[in-house]
């Protein structure tokens, strides 16, 4: 469940993140867990971007990670990592940080938080889709 709603956020995919949503918080996953699980995934994006834009290759990039990535899922990272720009995954790595410590701070509903940011994501990942269809 936590593959498929990363993946409907980078995509940008809002029919599939909203029922991914409704489903872990049913499963009575908490808000925190599906922040730290995407922070792990856009802290991985946001290292091998670096590599690649520092003139590593991205097979080198990929490789150096570690844990490495699952063989099953490296095209879909090396595809996330090609159209996620550093600039935007530190945003969104920097939202979902927030997020975790306002939730903490605050006591603020952690579901309710983690949902408007993986939304937040989801937005910019169409948003980028949406101006590269236009060029």
């Amino acid at each position: 469940g936590m593959d498929e709603t990363m993946r409907a956020a980078l995509d940008g995919d809002f029919t599939a993140l909203d029922r991914c949503l409704a489903r872990l918080a049913g499963e009575g996953v908490s808000g925190v867990a599906v922040l730290r699980v995407a922070q792990n995934y856009f802290r991985r994006l946001h290292v091998t971007r670096a590599r690649l834009d520092g003139g590593a290759s991205l097979d080198r990039a990929l490789s150096q990670l570690q844990p490495p990535i699952f063989y099953k899922a490296r095209d879909t990272f090396a595809a996330d990592v090609h159209r996620w720009p550093l600039g935007r995954i530190q945003a969104a790595l920097d939202r979902l940080v927030e997020a975790e410590a306002q939730s903490k701070r605050t006591g603020a509903n952690d579901t309710l938080l983690a949902a408007e940011s993986l939304l937040a994501v989801a937005r910019a990942a169409a948003s980028a889709r949406a101006r590269d269809a236009g060029r």
